[in-house]
């Protein structure tokens, strides 16, 4: 149950930061690409990021 709900959390926040690349686009092409790069990019390297906090606050 809990893995559905970190899913589901997961799921609305890329599509809520889709959204707002979307908004972006008023502002600029080049603004909403540089957006959505760091969006795609944020998926593979936001676990790692989080595992290496839980890890250095388990060794204090």
């Amino acid at each position: 149950m809990e893995t559905r709900r970190a899913v589901r959390r997961r799921v609305v926040a890329a599509q809520t930061l889709y959204a707002l690349d979307a908004l972006l686009c008023v502002v600029g092409t080049e603004v909403s690409i540089g957006f959505i790069l760091l969006v795609r990019l944020n998926y593979p390297i936001a676990p790692e990021l989080r595992r290496l906090r839980r890890t250095s606050a388990s060794e204090k």
